[in-house]
C-alpha cells in the first residue's frame, strides 16, 4: 500500500478521503481519533489509487514490476483493468496475510534488490518491505 514517493500512502489516503469528517480547527490528535472510530466505506478517485505491482517470480523480490490500473494485462491477461477501488475504515484487527504470500518480506532490510543503500533507478531499488507490510514498532 504505497504510492510512488509516499510510503505512508495508507495513512495519507485515509486522511484525504475522509477529510470532510474532521472538525475545524484541525488537530492531528483529533483527526487520528476520528479515523480510529470511523466505520465507513468510500470510492477512491483514480488519482488516489495505490501503486500496483506484480512479480515475474513471486519468490524473487527483484522481479517486481509496476502495473497501470487501466492495463493489468501484463499480470492478469488481456482486458484486465481496475474498475474501481474503495477504502473502508473498520474496527477489524490488522492481519498480516502478506507474510504467507511474500515470505521474504519480513526479512527485507533494505530495498527489494537486497541493498540497504542504492543510487540505482531500477524499479526494485525504489521499493522496500514497508510498501507491502505495515506493522507497529
Amino acid at each position: 500500500m504505497t504510492a510512488r514517493h509516499n510510503v505512508d500512502w495508507d495513512a495519507a489516503i485515509a486522511f484525504e478521503t475522509f477529510q470532510d469528517l474532521f472538525p475545524v480547527p484541525r488537530s492531528v490528535r483529533g483527526d487520528v481519533r476520528t479515523l480510529a472510530h470511523l466505520r465507513e466505506t468510500r470510492l477512491l478517485p483514480p488519482k488516489s489509487y495505490p501503486m500496483l505491482v506484480a512479480f515475474r517470480d513471486i519468490a524473487d523480490p527483484k522481479s517486481v514490476y509496476e502495473l497501470q490500473p487501466d492495463d493489468l494485462s501484463p499480470a492478469l491477461g488481456p482486458g484486465a483493468r481496475v474498475i474501481s477501488m474503495t477504502i473502508e475504515m473498520t474496527g477489524d484487527r490488522v492481519t498480516y496475510a502478506i507474510d504467507k504470500r511474500l515470505p521474504w518480506v519480513a526479512g527485507t532490510g533494505g530495498n527489494l534488490k537486497g541493498e540497504k543503500f542504492t543510487t540505482s533507478n531500477e524499479f526494485a531499488a525504489t521499493l522496500g518491505a514497508p510498501a507491502f507490510r505495515k506493522r507497529g514498532s
